[in-house]
């Protein structure tokens, strides 16, 4: 009994250096969700491409454009670049491309872009099964579209799919490339403790995440930002910026030749998450390491954290906590 006290208060002790603020709630199962508002405070630069000064895009008809993204947090993108398409004769959103519904329960449950895209009254919402499918191709080359824009769609895009745009398509990556390319850029950079980040609009080539750059924002992190939030604040900077560039780039201004090419030795991998990874160990890591684990790591898979519990009468009992919040 006596080892098994002072292994509680090891741990006791732990929790109490890794957070000044920290709420712990017992649970059996499940995982933590939070969703929050954008940092309040961040510091912007922009860095652009090599474009010349915009033109509007006036010869002949709006410029075609067809929206790819699926959850939440890209609905702010979808819906800047429709109220920009609106509001002028550059383009128009021609069609809007999303995962396909799934059933949750007893009901089917569209993604959060699909939803909005009926909300809009876009004319073509395609929800194929995968990116390759024989049929949506056909339809994609049918549209004819002049720009492509994906922002998490969340499936990789075959060559014929980048041969169907006129003029490219471009993504919004939720990071300063070439650090983070990949599936979980938002999360690996808070976990890795980063002072910064930002969003980056680049041309879609074959190899994930490694077009050229047509233009970055980055932002300063005050080390309290967790993912969900700080997703939804690069995304909403991603609309604005893509608004702003993509009359230069129906214009012929802004070019996959003009696009700054990325730096191959700086880049830096953002894998999928696994679940294991939100387990807090207080033995092996720092109170810094475990707090920005619980902040990229808010949402999902979420963090946790092994404890035993005993009692005068009743037996040590394991029992894990969820870590909603942490700070240092």
């Amino acid at each position: 009994m006596a080892g098994q006290t002072r292994s509680s208060a090891k741990v006791q002790a732990a929790i109490a250096v890794l957070a000044v603020v920290c709420f712990c709630e017992v649970v059996p199962t499940g995982w933590c969700a939070h969703r929050g508002i954008g940092p309040g405070t961040s510091h912007r630069r922009l860095q652009r491409g090599r474009g010349q000064r915009c033109t509007r895009f006036s010869e002949g008809s709006p410029g075609r454009v067809v929206f790819l993204g699926s959850p939440d947090c890209v609905e702010v993108v979808l819906q800047s670049l429709w109220n920009a398409s609106q509001a002028s004769t550059d383009f128009e959103v021609c069609a809007v491309v999303s995962r396909p519904p799934k059933r949750v329960k007893k009901a089917i449950a569209k993604t959060p872009v699909h939803e909005l895209a009926e909300d809009l009254g876009v004319s073509n919402i395609l929800t194929p099964p995968s990116a390759r499918d024989e049929a949506f191709l056909e339809k994609l080359e049918e549209l004819k579209p002049d720009v492509c824009v994906t922002a998490a769609y969340g499936e990789y895009l075959p060559r014929r799919f980048l041969e169907a745009p006129r003029l490219g398509t471009i993504n919004l990556h939720p990071s300063l490339l070439p650090r983070w390319r990949g599936a979980s850029p938002v999360q690996r950079c808070l976990v890795a403790g980063d002072t910064e980040t930002g969003i980056t609009i680049l041309y879609t080539v074959a190899k994930m995440d490694a077009g050229p750059i047509i233009v970055q924002e980055k932002m300063a992190l005050d080390g309290s930002e967790t993912s969900p939030e700080l997703l939804d604040t690069l995304f909403r900077w991603g609309g604005d910026l893509l608004v702003e560039v993509l009359p230069k780039i129906l214009a012929g201004e802004v070019t996959m030749e003009t696009a700054a090419v990325q730096d191959e030795r700086l880049v830096e991998k953002a894998p999928l998450i696994s679940k294991d990874e939100g387990k807090l160990w207080p033995h092996n890591e720092t109170a810094l390491q475990m707090r920005d684990k619980v902040r990229g790591f808010t949402g999902w898979p979420g963090t946790t954290l092994a404890i035993t519990c005993s009692g005068s009468k009743a037996p040590p009992q394991g029992v894990r906590v969820k870590v909603a919040g942490a700070d240092v």
